[in-house]
């Protein structure tokens, strides 16, 4: 029996159909692949946006804290600095008259190192100090009480009244190693703060490189 073109023509589509399947798959499975492949590389982006934005919150944060203690330093110093001219001015009178002008010299350094600390508690973009509430009232109250002394006793000097000198220095060496003692507290407490943003900081930037090759092994796979 012969075969006629009319027999063989449905095997020859039937043979063809594969072959123009093949190329529409492939076409669809690399469709998919550059989807998945761009979604990747846009989690990508986006992750590495947020860690440059962590990077700069965090950095932020640990410059207030290194402000703050700084500042909680400074008070420290005055702080001790007016213990030891309250001492002078008892000790030696016939110095009164310039360790009574360096005491106010003092006392205007210590406010200005209170006024900036506040200053910074205040800034709106202020986290760093934050929690630490507590340790800054009791910084501020010895400060107030340390102030309140050292006036009383430049008022007891001016006015000459030298029976009250006396008292009047041993109340302000009370005071200034209880203002010292807070501005140590303080100190102590900003610096761990400190300790703990900067660790803070390398765990994140640690998890956001990770995350990073994580998707970009699956971008390869």
């Amino acid at each position: 029996m012969s075969v006629t073109p009319a027999d063989t023509a449905p095997a020859r589509a039937s043979a063809a159909a594969p072959d123009r399947a093949l190329p529409q798959q492939a076409a669809a499975g690399w469709r998919r692949t550059r989807a998945t492949v761009y979604g990747v590389f846009l989690a990508i982006a986006a992750c590495a946006g947020w860690q440059v934005w962590q990077t700069e919150y965090t950095a932020g944060i640990r410059l207030q804290l290194a402000e703050a203690t700084e500042m909680a330093g400074r008070s420290l110093v005055t702080s001790q600095r007016i213990g030891r001219l309250a001492a002078l001015v008892a000790a030696a009178p016939h110095l009164a008259a310039p360790a009574t002008d360096e005491l106010a010299r003092e006392l205007a350094l210590s406010r200005q190192a209170v006024l900036d600390l506040h200053e910074r508690r205040s800034a709106a973009a202020d986290r760093g100090i934050a929690g630490l509430d507590a340790d800054v009232e009791r910084w501020q109250g010895a400060h107030d009480r340390l102030w309140y002394r050292a006036e009383s006793l430049l008022s007891h000097v001016s006015d000459g009244r030298a029976d009250f000198v006396p008292d009047a220095v041993a109340a302000v060496q009370v005071e200034a190693e209880d203002a010292s003692r807070s501005a140590q507290a303080l100190m102590g407490g900003l610096q761990s703060r400190l300790r703990d943003e900067r660790a803070g900081g390398v765990r994140a930037v640690t998890l956001g490189a990770v995350v990073i090759l994580g998707m970009l092994l699956v971008a390869l796979a």
